[in-house]
């Protein structure tokens, strides 16, 4: 008996599917643009610590350039421990009575080092531009410097203003 009317080929393109070896190469590819994608999320979320941590830095040293700035100019160099006839000087912000505010916010926003032997801080440097001593010197340089521990590195946030 012989059916008229509806071909074969008609019939088999409806029940035409992928085959398995197709949908295996398919959930494949999927896979691994998706695991591509999933390390893009995992830079981007380091990254996004990094930048943080950089900013609250940097705005730490905003902070006390900003202090040193109030202080006024010949008071600089007492305020901080520098002998009048000094051309430069370094200070840590735990060696005085205001850098170790900004050395407590640093210890509260920033984590130790695995291995414990470096903790974030700060120095305050100054320096007279034209190489007399602090008393006879019209413009200083005033540098902050702020370190801490990202990961497994040291992170350094420097900024530098000119007082006259």
């Amino acid at each position: 008996m012989r059916r008229t009317g509806v071909t074969s080929d008609a019939a088999r393109t409806s029940d035409a599917g992928f085959s398995l070896a197709e949908v295996v190469v398919a959930l494949g590819l999927l896979a691994g643009v998706l695991i591509s994608i999933a390390g893009l999320f995992v830079l981007s979320a380091r990254q996004l610590r990094s930048g943080r941590s950089s900013t609250e830095a940097l705005a730490v040293a905003r902070d006390v350039l900003e202090e040193l700035d109030g202080w006024g100019f010949g008071r600089l160099p007492i305020v901080l421990g520098c002998a009048s006839s000094e051309s430069s000087c370094s200070v840590a912000f735990g060696n005085f009575s205001a850098g170790q505010a900004w050395q407590a916010r640093l210890a509260e926003t920033f984590r130790v080092d695995p291995s414990g032997s470096f903790s974030p801080g700060g120095t305050v440097t100054l320096a007279t531009l034209d190489g007399q001593a602090f008393a006879n010197s019209r413009t200083v340089r005033v540098t902050v410097d702020v370190e801490w521990w990202e990961g497994s590195r040291r992170r350094t946030v420097v900024l530098t203003t000119v007082r006259a």
